[in-house]
């Protein structure tokens, strides 16, 4: 019991640990897909605000399930283009990261 019961805090622990990374890895995928669309910030480029594309900064994109997230980077929609074919699912899932980072507020 006390071995399943250190296997499993250390998963929890290795997964936070992730999950605090995710924005930092995600950073250089938003950079390199996503900025000429969303801006630096997730607000939108001027582009972008031609193409109306959401500010990911909002609650009603904040809102949204990681798997929808992921969906429509995978798939895209209406304006956005897919990206399958571009970045990985551990890309996608760093980039999911970093969006949700986007919406903290600065310290």
């Amino acid at each position: 019991m006390k071995t399943v019961c250190l296997v499993l805090a250390g998963t929890l622990a290795m997964s936070g640990l992730a999950m605090a990374q995710a924005p930092e890895k995600g950073a250089a995928a938003f950079k390199d897909n996503c900025v000429l669309c969303h801006g630096d910030n997730g607000a939108g480029s001027d582009m972008g605000k031609v193409l109306k594309v959401k500010d990911l900064r909002t609650k009603e994109v904040q809102d949204e399930s990681d798997e929808n997230l992921a969906k429509i980077v995978r798939e895209g929609k209406n304006n956005m283009p897919p990206f399958k074919s571009r970045l990985t699912d551990d890309q996608v899932t760093e980039l999911i990261g970093y969006i949700r980072h986007l919406a903290a507020p600065a310290p």
